[in-house]
């Protein structure tokens, strides 16, 4: 999936991609023992567990996001990625009829 929710106190603190490791890391010259909190994004969106995949997809393109949080009930739910969407849309898979099977 290339993220993981970050929680801190069962509460959702971040969200960090295996790119935010890379780099933030690298950059910050950051070992492999230094927690993970700070290289997370701190800044997020999520979409209600009930929402449909338009709703998810609206708020991935208002902002300039490729995953969301899942939250039910107050609580973290999962994550969506624009690649479950684009799967859940097109379940034979995004190059289905196009002759390349």
């Amino acid at each position: 999936m290339g993220a993981v929710l970050v929680v801190n106190d069962q509460a959702l603190y971040g969200l960090v991609t295996d790119r935010d490791l890379v780099v933030r890391a690298v950059a910050e010259s950051r070992g492999p023992d230094e927690p993970v909190g700070p290289l997370s994004s701190r800044d997020l969106v999520g979409v209600n567990a009930d929402d449909d995949t338009a709703v998810a997809a609206a708020l991935m393109r208002e902002h300039a996001v490729r995953r969301l949080p899942v939250i039910e009930d107050g609580q973290v739910a999962g994550i969506v990625s624009l690649g479950d969407l684009t799967l859940h849309d097109n379940p034979a898979g995004p190059f289905a009829g196009a002759g390349l099977g």
